[in-house]
């Protein structure tokens, strides 16, 4: 590792949160679950796009705004490379990855 890990506060985990909604506001991708933690985050949408490459532009976006707001200076890295996406494709899937995305990290996380 070239830096120490990022531990995102209250502030910056409000600000990425902020981001990660409008990013896929201006997407049109509904929002079923989100939950910013200290050093990474849990998204749930549906949508029809490339994980991947949603991922991509959802860490860009919570980035910038983290530089943008004063949080994060320009030369500090935030997220890891790639991440994990998976597709749901049954009803019980659904209801499972939401439950873990909204209960199952653990205590709620201030945010500002």
């Amino acid at each position: 590792m070239v830096q120490e890990p990022l531990l995102l506060d209250a502030a910056m985990r409000g600000c990425v949160h902020r981001a990660i909604e409008s990013y896929c506001s201006f997407k049109k991708w509904c929002v079923v679950a989100l939950n910013v933690r200290t050093n990474h985050f849990h998204l749930m949408t549906s949508c029809n796009a490339f994980a991947i490459k949603m991922l991509h532009g959802i860490k860009s976006t919570a980035t910038r705004a983290l530089r943008e707001a004063g949080l994060v200076n320009a030369d500090r890295r935030v997220w890891t490379s790639g991440g994990s996406a998976r597709k749901c494709f049954t009803p019980e899937d659904v209801a499972s990855a939401k439950e873990y995305v909204i209960n199952g990290q653990g205590v709620d996380l201030p945010m500002a």
